[in-house]
This record gives C-alpha cells, sequence and structure tokens, in this order.
C-alpha cells in the first residue's frame, strides 16, 4: 500500500495502529517512502514535557515487544513501565473482548484506572495510550498523572510534516 501511496504522489505514510508497528522496519524497507512512526512522535511529546517515566498500556504486543518500549528506551532514554499481571491480562483482553467491537463496559474503565494507577504507584510520570481504542475508555480525568494518546501524538505529527512540505521523522 506504501508503494501504491508513493506512486499516486504521497510524501510520507504512515501506519494508524501500535500493533502493527511489529512489522514497521520491514514495510519501512519495503516501501520506498518516508515514514512516520507512531513512537517518535509520542517519545517528542514525553521529552517537551519533561517526563523520562513512563507507563505504556497498549496490547500484550505493544507492551512486551520491543517495537515500542524499546524504541521508546534505546532512542529516546526513557524509563518504560508496563502494565504487569492481571492489568497487562485486563488491558489486552479489555481491546479484543470490546473495544476493538465497540463496547466499553463500566468495569472495564475500573480495571484501567486500576492498571494506571499500579503503573503511578510503580513511578510511571506520564501514562501513554499506545492502542487506537483506548481514547474510548480512558479519559485524562482517569489518571493522576498526565495522558498521551500515540493515535492523537501521530495524528498531529502527520499534519505537521504535511504542512511542513518536509519529514520530522525523528527526534
Amino acid at each position: 500500500m506504501a508503494c501504491n501511496l508513493k506512486a499516486a504522489g504521497a510524501d510520507f505514510f504512515l501506519l494508524a495502529c501500535n500493533t502493527v508497528h511489529t512489522a514497521s522496519e520491514r514495510i519501512e524497507q519495503l516501501a520506498g517512502l518516508p515514514f512516520l512512526h507512531i513512537v517518535d512522535p509520542t517519545a517528542r511529546q514525553i521529552q517537551q514535557a519533561g517526563f523520562t517515566a513512563v507507563g505504556l498500556l497498549g496490547s500484550r504486543y505493544t507492551m512486551t515487544g520491543t517495537y515500542f518500549a524499546g524504541r521508546l528506551r534505546e532512542r529516546y532514554g526513557l524509563n518504560v513501565l508496563v502494565a504487569e499481571g492481571e492489568h497487562q491480562d485486563n488491558v489486552h483482553n479489555a481491546l479484543y473482548a470490546e473495544l476493538a467491537r465497540g463496547a466499553v463496559l463500566p468495569a472495564t474503565r475500573a480495571r484501567f484506572q486500576a492498571a494506571i494507577a499500579d503503573l503511578v504507584a510503580r513511578g510511571a510520570e506520564v501514562i501513554v495510550l499506545a492502542c487506537t481504542e483506548f481514547g474510548m475508555v480512558v479519559q485524562a480525568g482517569d489518571s493522576p498523572v498526565p495522558v498521551i494518546d500515540t493515535t492523537i501524538a501521530h495524528a498531529q505529527a502527520a499534519v505537521e510534516m504535511a504542512l511542513a512540505g518536509e519529514p520530522l521523522l525523528q527526534a
């Protein structure tokens, strides 16, 4: 698809799903078009706000894989904390059992609040919602620390790139 976008005149492309970024290196190699990785604008917002300890909520693949947490650590020097145990299970299961189907149950919001509270208790200064659906359940008031939604950070960076006419691909 990125090749089709390039042929149509696109200046860059992005993948709107956090989890699909597991294949981003391969896709970027084949695309021949600048790629806006979802982690980079998120990391910029984290750094601009002066945070160094990040609480990460996403699919299990996002929380345990290297493409997201590893990139935050290696490229941006951030301390990344992920939901663990029942909190990780609750967040991951809610994504596929409810949120991906457009459902948000009150109990799910409480589970996310508990996962956030645990991350904050472990030292998170900011919570990163690393799943496009998580904005449906988590609001700023659900967290005692600021929340960054990767979907919003990514979209804002794409608009900035499009309007600037030059890549803002890495910090």
